[in-house]
């Protein structure tokens, strides 16, 4: 359907919930049919352990690979 802000995954481990994972936006690409997850990141500092520990169980427990954006800051003249 349409863009949805702030999807929520729960993220279990045997059965049982140990966390969640929050992305920026979810949507099907019109294209593919496919649905697409995606993260905006400022750079390097904002890709955390714990963002890249999540990143590798939505993979695992989802199959849903993340879409990183990158966010460009314009500087003030």
């Amino acid at each position: 359907d349409g863009l949805e802000l702030q999807p929520s995954f729960s993220l279990h481990v045997n059965g049982e919930l140990i966390g969640k994972y929050r992305a920026d936006f979810r949507y099907v690409d019109m294209s593919t049919g496919e649905e697409v997850v995606e993260d905006v990141k400022g750079g390097e500092a904002t890709k955390t352990p714990l963002y890249r520990w999540k990143k590798k169980h939505l993979k695992a427990e989802y199959g849903i690979s993340i879409v990183e954006v990158l966010q460009r800051y314009k500087g003030r003249a």
